[in-house]
């Protein structure tokens, strides 16, 4: 029976920079993967300044101007540029709402527990089950950040981009009231400052991917071309970083398989053999930057094996990955025949 290298769930991948190390024992291997900013700001000089922002909530203005011109400075891709005055690109912003709430609630109930209840004739302790009143205490905490953001051209004021932008998170602790002191306790603090500059980050971070080219990381299944031991190896090479040797690997099943497969009823191991070889190949060849012929391999491998959705899935991911490239090309993150954007900096 055929299987597949896999570890978890499948994600869709899109555009791959590099490869990943893992210390996941089944045959998944992972790439970073780096998409284009939504906005080509290279009409107006791939340049941003950061407006002050308004809203009654000082803290967190200065915290998302911060980030956000942390992350102009050192974006991956290196044509962008931070400028005080001058810039084509202005970043607006109004913080609506950064709010932190929290309520204690006490709910009574009856608990239990053992006291003591005198010594046996030998002196052993004896203990008994009591009930008795008791509350239990819930402090409950609710944070809300809502940002209006957006972008327009300096000279004009034309609004390019507007978005609202809102993050909610809650938190609890809990203790307890109870005639026993040993049993009272608070429900302990909850830092509501803290819990509002996460979501702000997390905005920041929806924001950004409308400037800025963005990583993740996904995972790629490869197949082991029915047990075939080159197969295994050149699993073990991409997964590496080697995605040129694993081809090397690849071709050679291939090659030695392609005859047999081509002849009168070949046998169904053989086409399996070599559909899944020619899968494995068309993914390094695709996450080398070499897409027209991983969609010539891809394809053909579909051919022989049309019920294969996630290799469809794959032949998408692919072209993809080749239009994602052309428009990092077009904002300027990178320049040569390569998407290895990174040596930029942080997204």
């Amino acid at each position: 029976m055929r299987r597949r290298f896999t570890c978890g769930s499948v994600l869709a991948p899109l555009l791959a920079t590099g490869l990943l190390a893992t210390g996941c024992a089944s045959r998944a291997t992972y790439f970073r993967v780096t998409h284009p900013a939504t906005l080509d700001a290279t009409a107006f000089g791939n340049s941003f300044a950061v407006a002050s922002f308004e809203g009654g909530y000082p803290q967190a203005a200065s915290q998302i101007r911060r980030e956000l011109e942390q992350r102009i400075a050192h974006s991956l891709n290196r044509s962008i540029r931070l400028m005080g005055q001058g810039a084509g690109l202005t970043i607006t912003g109004t913080v609506v709402s950064n709010d932190y709430q929290e309520r204690i609630d006490a709910h009574s109930g009856q608990c239990s527990r053992r006291v003591e209840a005198g010594r046996d004739a030998a002196g052993r302790m004896q203990y008994r089950t009591v009930q008795y009143g008791c509350t239990w205490l819930t402090r409950a905490g609710t944070a809300v950040a809502r940002l209006q953001l957006g972008v327009m051209a300096t000279q004009t004021g034309q609004v390019i981009v507007s978005q609202m932008y809102e993050q909610r998170r809650d938190a609890t602790t809990s203790g307890m009231r109870s005639p026993y002191s040993d049993e009272n306790r608070e429900p302990p603090p909850i830092d509501g400052s803290s819990i509002l500059r996460t979501l702000n980050s997390q905005i920041v971070d929806q924001f950004a991917r409308i400037i800025l080219p963005w990583q993740q990381v996904v995972e790629v299944e490869l197949e082991d071309c029915d047990d075939d031991a080159r197969c295994e190896r050149g699993f073990h090479l991409v997964r590496s970083g080697d995605l040129r040797g694993a081809e090397g690997l690849f071709t050679q099943v291939i090659d030695e398989t392609a005859p047999a497969a081509a002849a009168p009823d070949p046998d169904g191991d053989t086409v399996e053999r070599l559909a899944e070889a020619l899968y494995n190949r068309g993914v390094a060849r695709g996450y080398q930057g070499r897409y027209a012929e991983a969609v010539a391999d891809l394809v053909r491998a579909i051919q022989m094996r049309p019920n294969e959705s996630a290799w469809g899935q794959q032949l998408a991911a692919v072209r993809t990955l080749q239009h994602n490239q052309e428009a990092l090309r077009r904002q300027g993150a990178i320049s040569a025949d390569t998407q290895d954007v990174r040596t930029g900096g942080a997204p």
